[in-house]
């Protein structure tokens, strides 16, 4: 009796273990793949029928969780149990996508962190003007730095930022030329609206202080402040490697406008609002 206790109870964790990672196939004409097990959530991606699909283990009235293979980044969503069979596995199963048998909680747990490498130019929408015991000067338009974003995936759509970026903020020439500095710290939130393997699009907002606002006029050095600081842009993503990505941004970046001190006499009144765009790398890890 002991005995086929012993073999029923392996028997039962035997199934429940193949059933950690069963493949499926997509049965109806296109499915669609949700965040959550609703379809009040938002949409990731729909699959045509005869699509592989890893189904984890986890399942909700009715809904299964599932992996798309070959995706980048790994995709990972629900889809309602009646589009897909676990059972009418692809008879092709590297066109249709799978390899081998994965648990899909390996997949949504991996590439949490992105890093973002940027070079960056600004277009400035209002130039700085200069009244200064030495004279006056004209602000240059174009300025060119460099960013760096770390951030954290909240989901497969929405990415948690914070951005640096020690950028030039304005130059100018004439008879009290000038040159300003400061330091961009802030958080952003991107979510992903199209996410098409192996593209992505992102829309991100967010706010900071330009700190460490210094500079010169001439001579005369201006006294450091900071800033507040309002950045909105759209990006586009290219992922020629599942955690490798070529990103293209432009953007809008809003200041509060405030009056810089010189010593010697004088001011600015500092508006660095710009239209910005910028170009490198992302990492995801």
């Amino acid at each position: 009796m002991r005995l086929s206790w012993l073999l029923l109870v392996g028997a039962l964790a035997s199934s429940s273990a193949a059933r950690a990672a069963q493949m499926g196939e997509i049965v109806v004409d296109s499915a669609l793949v949700y965040e959550q097990p609703s379809s009040d959530s938002t949409t990731l991606i729909e699959l045509p029928k005869g699509t592989g699909v890893r189904i984890s283990n986890e399942q909700r009235d009715g809904w299964y969780k599932v992996s798309v293979p070959g995706h980048l980044p790994p995709l990972v969503g629900w889809i309602q149990g009646n589009a897909v069979d676990p059972k009418a596995i692809a008879k092709d199963l590297t066109a249709g996508g799978i390899q081998k048998a994965e648990n899909t909680s390996s997949e949504s747990n991996r590439h949490h962190f992105v890093l973002d490498v940027l070079g960056s130019g600004d277009y400035l929408l209002k130039m700085a003007t200069v009244q200064a015991a030495a004279g006056t000067a004209a602000g240059n338009p174009l300025v060119y730095g460099f960013c760096a974003d770390l951030g954290y995936r909240l989901s497969t759509t929405w990415t948690l930022k914070a951005r640096f970026a020690p950028l030039p903020l304005a130059e100018g020439t004439g008879t009290a030329a000038y040159s300003i500095t400061g330091t961009r710290l802030g958080l952003m939130i991107d979510y992903a609206f199209l996410h098409s393997l192996p593209f992505k699009l992102t829309f991100g907002v967010g706010g900071g202080e330009i700190f460490s606002i210094a500079g010169s006029i001439g001579a005369n050095s201006i006294t450091p402040t900071s800033m507040f600081w309002f950045p909105a842009e759209l990006a586009f993503n290219w992922y020629p490697f599942e955690n490798l990505a070529l990103v293209v941004a432009a953007g809008f970046q809003y200041t509060i406008q405030a009056p810089l001190t010189v010593a010697g006499g004088g001011s600015v009144e500092a508006d660095f609002m710009a239209a910005y765009a910028h170009a490198g790398l992302r990492v995801e890890f």
